[in-house]
């Protein structure tokens, strides 16, 4: 062999080697990038995760937040409803009793106008004899 051949062979051998050990550092860092990106995933995964949680925990907390406020106003408006009602039996009452005290007071003034009269008529009578007793003792 000559020596340019096995200064050739020599450099396709050291070329191999370079083209081997070049495939060896690539696929290092393919592993580690692969490693890197599945990590990564894995983050993003994770926190996916979380974000919906965090998202399903708010959605339930608002709608139990609307249930309650809907129960709050139902109640005040049940409370509400149950104090007109009670207003609009005492204001029933209230116009009840006026009415009766009307009623009384009308029929007190009744007999208070039959007693004036009656005294009226008594008073008239009275004073009818006392002309006459004094025309007669003239």
């Amino acid at each position: 062999m000559e020596p340019h051949q096995q200064q050739m062979q020599a450099e396709v051998r050291h070329l191999r080697a370079t083209v081997v050990a070049l495939r060896d550092e690539l696929d290092r860092a393919a592993l580690t990038t692969v490693a890197e990106v599945q990590k990564a995933i894995a983050a993003s995964n994770e926190e996916i995760a979380h974000l919906k949680a965090t998202i399903v925990a708010l959605r339930d907390a608002l709608e139990q937040a609307r249930i309650d406020k809907s129960e709050e106003v139902e109640r005040s408006l049940a409370a509400a409803k149950n104090d007109i009602q009670q207003l609009k039996a005492t204001v029933v009452a209230l116009r009840d009793e006026l009415e009766m005290n009307r009623a009384r007071f009308e029929d007190r003034m009744q007999e208070r106008e039959r007693e004036f009269r009656d005294e009226r008529a008594q008073l008239q009578g009275a004073i009818s004899e006392m002309r006459q007793q004094m025309e007669a003792e003239r």
